[in-house]
């Protein structure tokens, strides 16, 4: 009976983060057979398997999903191999070699073959981050940046919490 809820879960937080993707593309929604819409779902059931390898808890896991879903549109469309920032960041959630360091094995090759791996070492970058900056704002502001702290909240940080559906201020 758990492993029946657990997927009916999983189906409907799948649902939900592919339901988003208008409002993340700016576009109308896609047929499924579109190539984008093809990486998204693999992206979203790779995502569901992160939260689920990183023990997040049940209360928590719709909000850190959703999290991660938009960041890692933004920050890669969900290409698993992607890099950037000139070869310093990797991966669908565009990791530095601080973020990898958090995942015992992880390589920037590593995460750009698993984008399993690059989802959980994402998610653990920005715990990390939020963690030592004292708020989802100011450690996702750090995610955003250099990794460092800093005081006020960044313009696509909020974007971002907006479209992930966690962020309530005018």
């Amino acid at each position: 009976m758990a492993i029946l809820e657990s997927r009916a879960t999983s189906a409907r937080m799948k649902a939900i983060l592919l339901a988003l993707l208008p409002s993340l593309t700016g576009l109308p929604s896609l047929p499924a057979s579109h190539p984008f819409q093809i990486r998204a779902s693999s992206a979203a059931d790779d995502l569901l398997s992160a939260i689920e390898a990183e023990g997040i808890p049940e209360a928590d896991r719709a909000t850190w999903t959703r999290r991660a879903w938009v960041w890692a549109f933004f920050e890669s469309a969900y290409v698993t191999d992607a890099l950037g920032d000139a070869g310093k960041s990797c991966g669908v959630m565009q990791v530095t070699s601080t973020g990898l360091a958090l995942l015992k094995g992880a390589t920037c090759d590593s995460v750009r073959k698993n984008r399993v791996d690059g989802f959980r070492v994402g998610l653990r970058t920005m715990k990390h981050l939020i963690d030592k900056c004292g708020s989802v704002e100011s450690g996702l502001g750090a995610y955003a940046t250099n990794g460092e702290c800093k005081k006020g909240t960044i313009g696509l940080v909020v974007r971002r919490m907006k479209l992930a559906g966690e962020w309530d201020k005018p």
